[in-house]
């Protein structure tokens, strides 16, 4: 076990790019909008860059 003093994002990061899992409590989640459609949307990439 690591502990370490970072914020929140960092600590994101560090756990993706080493295949942790995260664990958020219920309540927390419960108070979050989803925006999942924004990420449907963005699947298709970004016109503008395809040039």
């Amino acid at each position: 076990m690591v502990e370490l003093d970072a914020r929140p994002s960092d600590c994101l990061v560090l756990a993706a790019q080493n295949g942790a899992p995260v664990y958020i409590e219920k309540k927390v989640l419960d108070r979050l909008e989803d925006m999942s459609h924004l990420v449907r949307e963005g699947e298709g990439g970004n016109d503008a860059e395809k040039g």
